[in-house]
């Protein structure tokens, strides 16, 4: 048993310090710390066996879950897809945020069924306009090519818009 003289003595400072350590020092409630702190939740980032036929199965496990179809707000290439110059075309976006009670579900579902997804919680500058989830391989960014000057071909103009 240690002597009561080989303790650090408290002092005032000290114990002013523990009271206001900054919230950051302090352990999160349990609560919190099941919510992931990114902007994104990731599952399976890539899978050769995905494919968008595969939605259906998705839609029928919404619906026999949730009583209501599945929210999809894009089901392959849209114009803002175009416009953010993604490749979509073997994708879907389910206007659910991952955080919902819906969204959790159907993220437990995709990670079961090895489907891979992206998760974004709010809106991300070039790449999402908002909270939803993004069911497919990671959208790759298309490539804008310009002719060659030592073509006979004009170069190709481009709106202002597709620029962003």
């Amino acid at each position: 048993m240690l002597a009561a003289a080989s303790l650090p003595a408290w002092n005032d400072h000290a114990e002013a310090q523990s009271r206001f350590a900054p919230p950051l020092t302090r352990r999160a409630p349990a609560a919190r710390t099941r919510r992931l702190p990114a902007l994104m939740i990731q599952g399976l980032k890539y899978s050769a066996d995905w494919s968008i036929e595969q939605a259906e199965k998705i839609k029928d496990f919404f619906a026999g879950k949730f009583g209501h179809d599945l929210p999809i707000s894009a089901m392959g290439q849209t114009e803002t897809h175009d416009r953010l110059r993604f490749d979509h075309h073997d994708a879907l976006d389910v206007a659910l945020h991952p955080d919902s009670k819906e969204g959790r579900a159907l993220i437990a579902y995709l990670r079961q069924m090895k489907f891979p997804f992206i998760g974004f919680r709010r809106k991300v500058t070039g790449a999402a306009t908002g909270p939803h989830i993004h069911i497919g391989n990671p959208s790759h960014r298309l490539e804008i090519v310009q002719a060659s000057t030592d073509t006979a071909e004009a170069p190709v103009e481009l709106p202002p818009e597709a620029m962003e």
